[in-house]
């Protein structure tokens, strides 16, 4: 009896080669995954489509600079990430349009309205400082020519540098 279960089946070393096999394959999920998206094919979420195949003709972005020109880091001074800041305008001038703004009108005031916001993220100490040297949000467009690429700057919003008092006579 003991012959009969020291007896390996030719589907157990079979078996047991595929196991060996399989283990020996370095990044076994990484081909799973890969095997995976070839059976999937083009179905959501698993597309090949490349999202960034080819350039916009033009977008645009968006900062905060100083009375004297200037880049303000938004990170450290405000907290905010300058994407947050461009989504914030854009979502002020939806805001605005239901209202019934006008369309020349919504930029303006939703730049202003999110530079007030950023200016009560910060200390007082730091916003007397920002006010004195004045606060703007500048956004830039970039278009592509067939001379190369133009850059566009608009200032959106703006605080003037805040002017002392005149000494007393």
């Amino acid at each position: 009896m003991s012959d009969f279960m020291s007896y390996a089946s030719p589907s157990s070393s079979l078996s047991a080669r595929g196991d060996a096999f399989w283990r020996a394959i370095p990044f076994k999920g990484v081909i799973a995954v890969a095997v995976f998206l070839q059976l999937a094919g083009e179905q959501y979420p698993f597309s090949n489509f490349p999202m960034y195949a080819s350039l916009a003709p033009e977008t645009n972005y968006i900062y905060v600079a100083d009375g004297a020109g200037r880049v303000v880091p938004i990170l450290p001074t405000f907290g905010l990430m300058g994407s947050e800041i461009k989504k914030m305008i854009y979502s002020e001038e939806k805001t605005l349009k239901r209202a019934k703004i006008q369309k020349g009108d919504r930029g303006e005031a939703a730049a202003r309205q999110v530079l007030d916001y950023l200016l009560s993220r910060v200390d007082k100490r730091r916003r007397a400082a920002l006010l004195a040297a004045g606060l703007s949000i500048c956004r830039v467009s970039v278009a592509r020519k067939e001379s190369g690429f133009v850059n566009t700057k608009e200032i959106l919003a703006e605080r003037a540098p805040a002017q002392s008092a005149p000494p007393p006579l």
